[in-house]
C-alpha cells in the first residue's frame, strides 16, 4: 500500500495506488469516457476479466480513502517484429478534478517499476496529437 499526499492550491489529497479489480470497473469506465473511449460497465468488467488476470498486463488505480477511483494507467508486455519486446502504456487517465497534483506521475512509475520487474528494455507510449496535456509526460 502506498499513501500518497499532493499538495495543490491549498488542497490536500490522500490516494492509495493498488491493482485493479474487478469492482473498479465503474469508476474505470467513467473514467474511460473522459478519454474519449465510452464503454458500458459489463464491457468494461469483460475486459478487465481478461487483462488483470494475465502476468503480461498491470492496471493499477489510485484510490481515495473512500474507495472512489480517481486515476488509472494499464501497462502490458508487447512484441514486435522489428523492436523485440518492450512495455507499452495503453491507457493512462487522471480525473479531471484531481489533475496536476503529481498522480499521473506516480502512474508512470508504477509503470516503469513494472516494466523493470518484467525485465523489458523500454517503455513506450502513445498519445493523439489532439492531446496536448498528455505530450509533457514525454
Amino acid at each position: 500500500m502506498i499513501l500518497c499526499l499532493a499538495f495543490g492550491a491549498m488542497t490536500k489529497i490522500s490516494y492509495d495506488m493498488r491493482d485493479a479489480t474487478i469492482d473498479d470497473a465503474p469508476d474505470i469506465r467513467e473514467l474511460s469516457e473522459q478519454l474519449g473511449y465510452p464503454a458500458s460497465e459489463t464491457e468494461i468488467k469483460i475486459r478487465l476479466e481478461s487483462i488483470i488476470s494475465s502476468d503480461d498486463h498491470k492496471v493499477c488505480v489510485a484510490v481515495q480513502p473512500n474507495g472512489n477511483v480517481i486515476a488509472w494507467i494499464h501497462v502490458f508486455k508487447c512484441q514486435t517484429v522489428e523492436s523485440g519486446f518492450f512495455a507499452e502504456i495503453a491507457g493512462i487517465i487522471v480525473s479531471e478534478a484531481f489533475r496536476n497534483k503529481g498522480i499521473g506521475k506516480r502512474l508512470l512509475e508504477v509503470a516503469q517499476k513494472w516494466t523493470t520487474q518484467k525485465k523489458l528494455p523500454k517503455l513506450r507510449v502513445r498519445t493523439q496529437i489532439e492531446r496536448e496535456d498528455a505530450t509533457h509526460f514525454i
